[in-house]
């Protein structure tokens, strides 16, 4: 495992101790040390276990985690203050490790927990779940762990597994204190074909791929042949979901969330166009909304502006 990992990291060598992070690894040099390893670890594993000593006894003790979510922040005591964050169409749990690094970085007292989402991590052996299956378990999950204020961020398609997860802990007398939604405004027209029709289903993978590195993709991120279709895997179901239930909530008479709802765009992004008016149709589902635009980002500004992103939570 470390020989795997000094040629792809390009290091004479690497110490069992030594962080895959620190020494220059991201999520495109992971993917990589997976593929060439074929062993028991998966995406998520290297941010939870970041040295090859930890990975090592992970894979001898075969300990299987069974939650959902991942705690990115790393701190000798928590805070009360919890922030779960929902990944965008097709993205696994390290979508917000730069805003966890942000949020270290600037010493927020926050703790950062994305979702390792089943069918969404490269290298682990799950299958795809409905949002209202995973929004069940989520939520649970959510109620017996966490203590203390409790806010959600979803960036894209994922605002569907954060809308159907918020129902539920009001349901469960969990209260949240604001909602973020990032990357994404309500379809138009979704009331014509929401019910049958998923718009991707008429792309190919290839035209998919081309989408998603236009919108801001890392270019490099979609060149490993596997990884790439676990992706679009997840993300036809992720934009698939986010079409039906979106649909479904709006033929229903719920009312409207009341916890403050932040709506952040790209001034750049191409898929949130026309924004300043387009985000008052989130009025449909929350009372209380608020736009935050940040200039010169495109779609994927949870990468490119984290900062940003952790200074808006860190203020509520």
């Amino acid at each position: 495992m470390a020989d795997a990992w000094a040629e792809v990291l390009d290091v004479p060598a690497v110490g069992i101790d030594d962080n895959f992070f620190e020494l220059g690894g991201d999520s495109l040099s992971a993917i990589k040390v997976v593929s060439m390893l074929r062993l028991r670890i998966n995406l998520v594993d290297f941010y939870t276990h970041p040295t090859v000593r930890a990975l090592a006894e992970k894979m001898i003790t075969e300990k299987n985690e069974t939650g959902i979510r991942v705690r990115l922040t790393r701190r000798k005591k928590a805070s009360g203050r919890n922030v779960v964050c929902f990944p965008y169409g097709g993205g696994s749990a390290l979508a917000y490790r730069k805003l966890s690094n942000a949020v270290q970085e600037k010493d927020y007292s926050l703790n950062i927990y994305s979702l390792n989402l089943p069918g969404h991590d490269y290298g682990a052996q799950n299958e795809l779940m409905p949002i209202k299956q995973t929004a069940e378990m989520l939520a649970a999950e959510i109620a017996e762990n966490l203590s203390g204020e409790l806010i959600l961020y979803s960036h894209c398609v994922g605002c569907a597994l954060m809308l159907a997860t918020v129902d539920l802990l009001e349901k469960a007398c969990v209260p949240v204190k604001a909602v973020f939604i990032g990357g994404v405004m309500l379809p138009r027209f979704i009331r014509l074909y929401g019910r049958f029709i998923n718009p991707w289903m008429f792309y190919t993978d290839k035209r998919i791929i081309r989408y998603l590195k236009k919108i801001g993709l890392p270019k490099d991120l979609a060149d490993d042949k596997e990884y790439a279709e676990v992706m679009i895997s997840a993300f036809r179901h992720d934009s698939g979901g986010f079409t039906s239930y979106i649909y479904s909530l709006l033929g229903s008479e719920a009312k409207k969330r009341e916890m403050p709802t932040f709506i952040v765009v790209g001034g750049k992004d191409i898929t949130t166009k026309k924004y300043s008016k387009r985000y008052l149709r989130w009025h449909k589902f929350f009372e209380n909304i608020k736009l935050i635009a940040i200039e010169n980002a495109d779609h994927y500004f949870i990468d490119t502006h984290a900062d940003n992103i952790a200074e808006y939570i860190d203020s509520i």
